[in-house]
């Protein structure tokens, strides 16, 4: 994977800045404008309703992903004692390399893959997974309302991010989610690769825990959600017809 200079994006939405009470999702809050988002942060758009799947899933997934670690519990010390030891460790191109997986789209995953498809396929394929992005995020966004889970720089002595800092909380990693879901449709559309997208999507989520700005359980819920997403997305009739479409052969 080619290296990018880190930069500010738009194209992981990962809002959810306030806490939702009530069992009814609350709707997604508005996007923060570039000019209240502090140097070095990221800014965020709201994303739509999705297309691909149904914009009724939020209870279910809430249900399905695991919670997060209750304050002073052993698993909320376990996540922080891995942020640190991570801190401790990372070097200096560790961080360059964490900085430019702040953006996570289809050129982060295709590396070797790339010569598989021809150009007309990649640029369908990038129109494509903005969408998938998109209905991802949906949820990204209501589940870090339902769980205000604060940032470890937010409230952690001592933690200091090497990559752009968040202003939206924690859970779940968008991060996370989107680059799993990305590496389960990849590897159905090019199943000898299927466990390379694994591996990259893992260690695009582990590196956002090198980098200060998610704990592992967040990493671990976003996984979970990622997957969930996808299971929907295969049972969707517009998704089978645009993989029909995508192998058909093109005049």
């Amino acid at each position: 994977m080619k290296s990018r200079s880190p930069f500010l994006v738009a194209s992981l939405a990962l809002l959810g800045l306030f806490a939702c009470a009530s069992s009814v999702p609350a709707p997604i809050p508005a996007p923060v404008p570039s000019s209240e988002s502090p140097p070095g942060y990221v800014i965020h758009p709201a994303p739509k309703p999705p297309k691909y799947i149904s914009a009724d899933l939020f209870e279910e997934f809430k249900r399905k992903i695991v919670h997060p670690p209750k304050p002073g519990s052993r698993a909320q010390k376990s996540d922080e004692a891995e942020l640190f030891k991570l801190q401790k460790e990372r070097t200096a191109a560790d961080c360059e390399r964490a900085a430019d997986e702040v953006k996570i789209d289809l050129e982060s995953f295709m590396g070797e893959s790339k010569p598989i498809l021809s150009e007309a396929e990649l640029r369908e394929l990038r129109v494509a997974f903005r969408q998938f992005l998109n209905d991802a995020d949906y949820y990204v966004q209501k589940l870090k309302v339902a769980f205000p889970r604060d940032r470890p720089f937010v409230y952690l002595k001592g933690i200091e991010p090497c990559i752009a800092k968040e202003v939206t909380k924690s859970y779940p990693s968008g991060h996370a989610a989107i680059s799993r879901l990305y590496a389960r449709i990849l590897g159905e559309l090019i199943p000898q690769e299927k466990r390379r997208f694994l591996e990259l999507a893992d260690s695009f989520g582990r590196d956002r825990v090198l980098g200060g700005v998610h704990h592992p359980t967040d990493i671990l819920a976003g996984k979970q959600l990622g997957d969930l997403v996808y299971s929907k997305l295969r049972k969707s009739p517009e998704y089978r017809k645009w993989v029909k479409e995508f192998f058909t052969p093109k005049r």
